[in-house]
């Protein structure tokens, strides 16, 4: 797939992994996703930190 992203998480305590597989229409849409990936991660560690203060 010339626009896919696949997204590996290790599983705490197994050597499993999950694993997501995204495609995308177009290079742009692809781009846009990761970005908004980006941010949603950045949010949640955010919002993480101020619940642990």
């Amino acid at each position: 797939y010339p626009h896919a992203i696949t997204i590996v998480s290790p599983c705490s305590g197994s050597d499993k992994k999950q694993v997501l597989n995204f495609c995308a229409q177009s290079a742009e849409e692809l781009l846009k996703f990761v970005e908004d990936l980006k941010e949603s991660i950045a949010e949640v560690s955010e919002m993480e930190q101020i619940r642990i203060e």
